[in-house]
C-alpha cells in the first residue's frame, strides 16, 4: 500500500475537527475565538467544508467514528465500524482515504 504524503496531516485534522466537534457550544465558541485566524482554525474549516461539500454520509460517518481524538490504533475501530455496519474492513479503510484526500484537497496540500 502506498503512504499518502498528507496521510498524518489529515487525519490529526479529522481529529481535530472530532475534537471541536463534540466540545459544548461555550467550549467551541471559546475556542473559535481562541484560535481565529491559526492554521487550526483553517483545518477545522477545511474538513468542515470537506464532509459538507466533498464527502457522502458513509464516509463522513466513518471519519467521525474512527478518527476519536486521541486514539492512534484505529483498526480496533475499524474493526467496529465495519461489523456494526455490515461492511469489510477495506470498505472502511477506502471511506477513510477518501475522507483524507478530500480533507487534504479542501486544505490545498493536493493537487
Amino acid at each position: 500500500m502506498i503512504k499518502e504524503p498528507y496521510r498524518d496531516y489529515a487525519t490529526e485534522m479529522i481529529r481535530l475537527y472530532n475534537r471541536v466537534r463534540t466540545m459544548t457550544p461555550q467550549e467551541r465558541g471559546a475556542w473559535c475565538e481562541a484560535y481565529n485566524g491559526k492554521p487550526e482554525a483553517e483545518d477545522y474549516a477545511a474538513v468542515l467544508r470537506a464532509a459538507n461539500n466533498r464527502l457522502d454520509a458513509e464516509a463522513c460517518l466513518a471519519m467521525m467514528t474512527v478518527y476519536k481524538p486521541g486514539a492512534q490504533r484505529v483498526h480496533a475501530f475499524v474493526t467496529r465500524y465495519a461489523t456494526d455496519n455490515y461492511c469489510d474492513e477495506r470498505t472502511v479503510y477506502r471511506l477513510l482515504r477518501a475522507a483524507r484526500l478530500a480533507c487534504a484537497k479542501e486544505r490545498g496540500l493536493t493537487t
